[in-house]
């Protein structure tokens, strides 16, 4: 019975020591870093410089350090901002062959109303993991449908989702139909019958939405959709360059001004035309191999500094495989 029990115990402490830190508790005191390598938001790069933090907000760069302030010396190490993760799926799964704990599909392929926030799972194992290397916020998204859902941003040290959401319902997500070809003429003809019949629906949805008033009946679909009209963000995640001149014509047709494209280096031939859109473009996931077979293998590592040279405001993500997990390799 002694074997047993110490056994029993054995595994339970070994349970209790698996669970995910818990949340940092409140800063009492300042506390400053000191002689460290600093990179700001900016760009600028800032030696043997120190920053001091107050009540989890940066105070002051350079300046006279509080008396009562923690001091860390980090001679020969760097302090970076915190990454943030777009356009994943961190948060809504956490053993992807296991159905109960994927929160990234909907069984509908038009879904706006759908709020990803509300799934965010902040006990999720994987969460730390990605912490630990230098990613503090995340967009959770569901990756299934059309029109999949309305995402937030949420930070990575928090109880519950109430806790770690830190912009509300901001930016809603499109997944442009795709061009694509197949021998089978006949299957090709229903495959643009089929594309074209939804790029249809999508406008007619958009139409209705920017007239919408919800004092006699209320549609969740159009109210989820009319704020991109106003304040909030529509991401337009595009197959290839094709697709991106369609979406531009689209959002144009429908004087959408808050478009944000999601692309890869496929988009290389293209870029003067995303550059007069003036649309924000998210580079997918730059570790990977080209798009094209007969693109250069640098391409997709060369990409981001292309976009950079055009003038273009952009950002990164680590969508694609396994992105939940794999997406600690972001700040590489």
């Amino acid at each position: 019975m002694k074997k047993i029990f110490f056994t029993l115990y054995i595994l339970v402490s070994a349970m209790v020591l698996a669970q995910r830190p818990n949340p940092a508790p409140a800063q009492k005191n300042p506390i400053a870093i000191t002689n460290a390598t600093i990179h700001t938001a900016t760009g600028t790069v800032l030696n043997n410089a120190s920053i001091v933090f107050e009540n989890g907000k940066i105070t002051q760069i350079n300046g006279s350090i509080p008396s009562n302030a923690e001091v860390i010396n980090a001679q020969n190490k760097h302090v970076y901002p915190g990454f943030i993760l777009v356009n994943n799926t961190l948060g809504l799964v956490e053993i992807s062959a296991t159905n109960a704990t994927v929160d990234y599909r909907e069984a509908n392929d038009i879904s706006p109303e759908v709020r990803s926030l509300i799934s965010f799972n902040t006990d999720s194992h994987v969460i730390p993991v990605i912490r630990s290397n230098g990613v503090l916020l995340t967009q959770p998204v569901l990756k299934h449908g059309t029109l999949s859902c309305t995402s937030s941003i949420m930070q990575l040290d928090a109880w519950n989702w109430e806790d770690a959401v830190v912009a509300t319902d901001n930016v809603l997500h499109l997944s442009w139909p795709e061009i694509f070809r197949i021998d089978d003429e006949k299957r090709n003809k229903e495959f643009q019958t089929r594309r074209t019949e939804k790029i249809k629906e999508l406008t007619s949805l958009f139409q209705r939405a920017q007239q919408y008033d919800n004092q006699q009946v209320k549609d969740y679909k159009l109210n989820a959709i009319k704020p991109v009209f106003e304040n909030r963000k529509l991401f337009v995640e595009v197959a290839g360059a094709n697709e991106t001149l369609e979406v531009i014509a689209w959002a144009n047709k429908l004087n959408l001004k808050n478009v944000v494209l999601i692309g890869e280096s496929n988009l290389v031939g293209v870029l003067d035309d995303i550059k007069k859109s003036n649309f924000p473009l998210i580079i997918k996931r730059v570790h990977s191999l080209p798009v094209n077979s007969s693109d250069s293998p640098r391409l997709p590592y060369e990409f981001a500094k292309l976009v950079q040279d055009k003038g273009i405001l952009y950002g990164l993500d680590y969508s694609g495989d396994m992105e939940y997990q794999n997406s600690r390799n972001l700040p590489f």
